[in-house]
């Protein structure tokens, strides 16, 4: 093999060599013939040059002519016009113009105008006689035709000198070119030489090679042998060659074979040695190869098949059979069993196909390869033909086209769905039938594909569903028409199968359940809210499905922070639940018990309040009547009056507190409490309260402690008047029920608020009754603590006004230890801290009004004789006139009298004329006359009313002579002496 390619690569290599010399030879022959051209151009340009030159000649003769009316050079001039134009006719004939491959069309038209206009001219001086003396306007015309010629004779000159530089170039330039061709060629031919040398050396190497590998593969090809047999004329074989495999094979060596061929020949099974000939005889008739299978008898007996591939060569006029024998009989077992095997398959699709011809079900068979289809009969019947007296054969296209338009786009996109991504293929939809309506088929289909993975043909089945999808259509419109209903309904419903799956929701019971209805069904209601196990609802739900009893029930269902009413009922499959969410009727069916409750608890705590009341008017009551009693008998002394009358002021101060309380507390009910906002430094309102209750604190042996180390100074804006009676309510409280110890009051600045407190080491508060004890009239509901007077609105004032200031209040206590008050307020002030140094226990002596100066002329207005009686012997010694008047009407009367009053007393409520109208009256006659208002109401608005009617100040009953007076000093300071 490898000679044979040294033979083909020497073939090659004189091929080279032979077509090099030639493409040489060409190269040469085109080089000269080209250079001959080129020449030949260039000796008809060089002609044409020279006729250029004589006829320029030609023009200086006749011009002289011209100028000296010669005849002579007039005939010399024409001579040599007549020989250059003949020169440019001969060079520029047409078929010289088409060797001149240099000159384009449009030049060659240069030339051919330019010989034109010599002629005419050459033929005008011809019929000129310069010896006469000529006119001379004809010299001037052939003057200018000579100029003009001559023009153009410089242009052909001009383009003849280029033409010819370009030939020289090109002449020179095709044979460097050629040069340089031939000795590439020659440089490629001594290449190819050396190269193919070298592959000659490098095949004899690898043929040495090869054969080496070749007896390798030989000595160990499994399960075969290469062989070489020679085939003589008479028809005898002998080995020329055997590898050693053929001891695997037949259980003999290569010599023995090499020595005896029917050591092989005679192995091969009788029935196939003949078979075996006449195809060796064949392929060596038609020089082809030769391929074989033929069964070999093994010295046990047994059989084994082999497989004959060789190909025949004639050496030395002998043909030589060079071939391989390979064992095949593992193949040839598998192909037995395959055919076996498919006679099986076939026998089994025969009573496949006779099942399916039975059962209700069409077959159906797609050949995605060539789009063949088959059908089996019942397919054919469920659309209504009968196949074997129609004989019909539908087509894909046929099957496809009879789709119902609706479904044609999604049965295509099941079919491709499943072939390209493995989605099952079951899918129903409206077929046409023969009666031209159609029905509905299910079809289900696998794909079949090849060893590649490529789909080559579907199998599949379908089933007539009309009936049940007719039903089902049926069916789903009186569920729809259920699902109407039970959506309008105001009830939430919802239904459960055996299994405690929802089966029905309606979007009222999705609105309350807080689930979207379509996303519970199918879902376990004990998955879903498993909170509800082990409740009432999962028992009575139970019982009701178990039992086939109905139920209703109210439930609190604590997730959802709701009441629901449940009327569950049996089914026939499981269970049915009207529900509605009834929180509002509960809430308020709670809250009416409530206010019920409350109602008995205020009516038990007004009853209570009342005999208080009772207790706590009488108590002073008698104070004020036994003790004035005492003082109008004979004989008593000094000291024993003062005492007395320092007794009846205690039981009126203690009246006057209890009715102040009282009208805090229906303010507050009433909502007529208001908030006056101002600006204010906490530590002197501290000072303030500190200032009035130590004294009662001293009384009682206790220590009194204002705690202001925090701050020295810190400005809130909040009403004075609430943080005050706040103060004062917690602080008299501490000393009402601390019998000894001390009482800490104070604040502390957090980050946006401040916190005071109130402490004390009193006898604290039973821990059942802390959470109430802000409730109004609460003192008297605790039994177990002694009995302390007061009405017991205190603490619930208190709170009302922090609620009222925007804080919070609360409480710790121990009952036998103390307690402690806390209450809030927003710190909304922005404040420059300092740090104070010591605690301050400051004492505030009670503020005097100065003595007044001045003798006034005054008017009392009051409807009661006591209070004008008390009111006039308080202001009697600073008064030079006092004028009475019962009624605000004779109140205006008596001032009209006496216009000159200074100073006008004027009470609220009067008969005929109150004294807000007697106010606005007086004013329109004296805008400038000072009017205090008193009022025994003290509600809140009263001030803001007595200033809008045109009062000057504002003063409540009982009226205090030191607060009288220094109201006084504000106003008549400025006319003491």
């Amino acid at each position: 093999m490898n000679s044979i390619k040294n033979l083909n690569i020497k073939k090659w290599l004189y091929i080279v060599i032979v077509s090099s010399l030639l493409i040489c030879i060409g190269i040469t022959w085109i080089y000269f013939k080209q250079k001959q051209i080129i020449k030949h151009e260039i000796t008809v340009l060089e002609n044409i040059r020279q006729a250029r030159i004589d006829l320029t000649r030609g023009f200086l003769h006749v011009g002289l002519a011209a100028d000296s009316n010669s005849p002579f050079k007039q005939e010399v001039g024409i001579a040599y016009l007549n020989q250059a134009i003949n020169v440019f006719k001969k060079s520029l004939t047409n078929d010289i113009q088409s060797e001149l491959n240099t000159i384009s069309e449009s030049e060659k038209e240069l030339l051919k105008s330019f010989i034109i206009n010599v002629s005419g001219f050459q033929d005008t001086l011809e019929n000129t006689n310069y010896s006469g003396g000529n006119d001379a306007k004809l010299k001037t015309k052939l003057r200018i035709q000579f100029y003009s010629l001559e023009k153009q004779a410089d242009q052909i000159d001009t383009l003849i000198n280029v033409k010819l530089k370009r030939l020289s170039a090109t002449l020179n330039s095709d044979f460097l070119i050629a040069l340089i061709v031939a000795g590439l060629l020659l440089i490629l031919i001594c290449i190819i030489f050396f190269n193919l040398t070298s592959k000659i050396n490098k095949s004899n190497k690898d043929l040495i090679e090869s054969q080496k590998q070749l007896k390798s593969i030989s000595n160990n090809l499994v399960n075969g042998m290469i062989y070489q047999v020679a085939m003589y004329e008479e028809g005898t074989r002998r080995f020329n060659y055997v590898s050693n495999a053929v001891n695997q094979l037949y259980g003999c060596t290569p010599e023995e074979v090499l020595a005896n061929s029917e050591l092989i020949y005679g192995r091969i099974h009788p029935d196939d040695i003949e078979e075996l000939i006449l195809a060796e005889r064949k392929a060596l008739a038609n020089k082809s190869v030769f391929k074989k299978e033929a069964r070999v008898i093994n010295p046990d007996g047994s059989i084994r098949w082999s497989y004959y591939v060789s190909h025949v060569s004639i050496i030395d006029g002998v043909a030589c059979w060079d071939g391989i024998e390979v064992d095949i009989t593992e193949r040839k077992q598998m192909e037995i069993d395959l055919l076996t095997s498919k006679k099986q398959i076939e026998e089994s699709e025969n009573k496949y196909r006779v099942a399916t011809e039975a059962t209700k079900d069409g077959i159906w068979e797609w050949n995605l390869v060539t789009n063949e289809t088959l059908y089996s009969k019942r397919w054919y019947a469920i659309l209504g033909y009968d196949v074997e007296s129609n004989n019909l054969q539908f087509s894909y296209l046929d099957w496809e086209s009879r789709i119902h338009p609706e479904d044609k786009s999604y049965v295509l996109q099941a079919l491709k769905d499943h072939i390209e991504k493995g989605i099952d293929y079951n899918v129903e939809y409206r077929h046409l039938h023969k009666s031209n309506e159609f029905r509905w088929q299910n079809s289900i289909g696998t794909a079949i594909f090849d060893d590649s993975g490529n789909p080559i043909k579907m199998i599949g089945a379908i089933r007539d569903i009309n009936k049940n999808k007719v039903a089902d259509q049926q069916l789903n419109e009186e569920r729809n028409f259920l699902k109407d209903i039970l959506e309008s309904m105001s009830e939430a419903f919802v239904s459960l199968d055996d299994n405690w799956c929802y089966t029905s929701v309606n979007s009222k019971a999705g609105e309350i359940l807080g689930k979207n209805p379509a996303e519970l069904i199918g879902k376990n209601i004990w998955e879903e809210f498993p909170e509800i196990v082990g409740q009432p609802f999962q028992l009575s739900y139970e019982k009701v499905m178990n039992d086939k009893v109905s139920i209703q029930m109210e439930q609190y269902y604590e997730p959802f922070d709701r009441w629901i009413e449940n009327s569950i009922f049996p089914t026939k499959d499981g269970i049915s639940i009207f529900f509605s969410d009834i929180t509002s009727r509960k809430k308020t069916e709670l809250e009416l018990v409530k206010t019920k409750e409350k109602a008995e608890q205020s009516d038990r705590l007004k009853s209570a309040f009342l005999a208080n009341m009772s207790h706590e008017i009488r108590t002073p009551m008698n104070g004020i009547l036994g003790f004035s009693s005492l003082l109008s008998e004979p004989g008593l002394g000094k000291e024993e009056q003062q005492e007395y009358i320092k007794l009846i002021q205690i039981s009126g101060a203690r009246m006057l507190n209890l009715i102040s309380e009282i009208i805090d507390i229906s303010k507050i009910e009433s909502g007529m409490m208001e908030v006056n906002l101002e600006e204010i430094n906490i530590n002197e309102r501290m000072d303030l309260v500190f200032g009035l209750l130590n004294l009662d604190a001293e009384d009682k042996s206790i220590q009194l402690l204002y705690n202001s180390k925090q701050f020295s100074d810190l400005y809130l804006v909040t009403d004075p008047e609430k943080l005050y009676g706040i103060l004062t309510n917690l602080v008299k409280n501490a000393i009402k029920y601390t019998d000894k110890g001390t009482i800490e009051f104070g604040y502390t600045v957090k980050d946006s608020f401040i916190e005071f407190f109130v402490k004390d080491t009193g006898i604290g508060i039973p821990a059942a009754q802390q959470a109430v004890i802000f409730e109004r009239f609460i003192q008297v509901d605790i039994s177990n603590i002694q009995a302390r007077q007061g009405a017991g609105l205190g603490l619930a004032i208190a709170k009302a006004f922090v609620n009222l200031l925007g804080g919070d209040i609360w409480l710790e206590s121990q009952e036998g230890v103390g307690t402690s008050f806390y209450f809030t307020l927003p710190l909304n002030v922005k404040n420059e801290w300092k740090n104070a140094q010591t605690n301050r226990i400051p004492k505030l002596e009670k503020q005097t009004s100065a003595p007044l100066n001045i003798k006034l002329k005054m008017l009392i207005a009051d409807d009661d004789a006591i209070s004008r009686k008390l009111i006039l012997k308080s202001v009697q010694e600073f008064g030079k006139e006092i004028i009475e008047a019962k009624t605000g009407r004779e109140a205006v009367q008596k001032f009209k009298e006496n216009p000159d009053v200074d100073l006008i007393l004027m009470d609220v409520q009067m008969p005929d004329m109150n004294g807000y109208e007697a106010t606005k009256a007086i004013r329109e006659i004296n805008p400038d006359v000072i009017i205090i208002t008193q009022s025994a109401f003290g509600l809140t608005g009263d001030r803001e009313k007595a200033l809008l009617a045109g009062s000057n100040d504002y003063i409540t009953k009982p009226i205090d002579k030191n607060e009288l007076l220094i109201l006084l000093n504000k106003y008549f300071t400025q006319y003491s002496m």
